[in-house]
């Protein structure tokens, strides 16, 4: 991507950054299930954390979890939303959970993510 095409509005570049890592989630979600590995030809991996795009390099990253849990604040720290693996928007503390219980906590009443969708993912009406 040419940089003097880029706002220089930090806001915008927020949005962007949102946007490009929300494609990269997708990419990996269908590499994962294609069974392709998600290692670049240059030997790395690129990967989000807490909204940001990095490159691991030579190294490998550890795959994320297939479902995550966000919880809230306090001292009950209850769930707030149900993520896809890998999803940017999870933000704060985050468990990884089995589908079975992403699935009763969709129906307990916990929201789906905005962003990555689970609820379509696990095929929940």
């Amino acid at each position: 991507m040419n940089e003097q095409l880029l706002p220089s509005d930090p806001y915008l570049l927020r949005i962007i950054e949102r946007y490009l890592v929300l494609q990269l989630t997708a990419v990996r979600r269908r590499l994962a299930q294609s069974g392709g590995s998600g290692v670049s030809q240059a030997g790395g991996d690129v990967h989000a954390q807490g909204g940001r795009v990095e490159s691991t390099g030579a190294r490998s990253a550890r795959p994320a979890p297939e479902w995550v849990l966000q919880l809230g604040i306090g001292a009950r720290r209850q769930p707030v939303a149900v993520h896809c693996g890998g999803c940017a928007a999870a933000r704060g503390s985050v468990v990884p959970v089995s589908r079975r219980d992403a699935l009763e906590a969709l129906a307990g009443g916990v929201e789906p993510c905005f962003a990555c969708r689970p609820d379509r993912e696990l095929q929940v009406d």
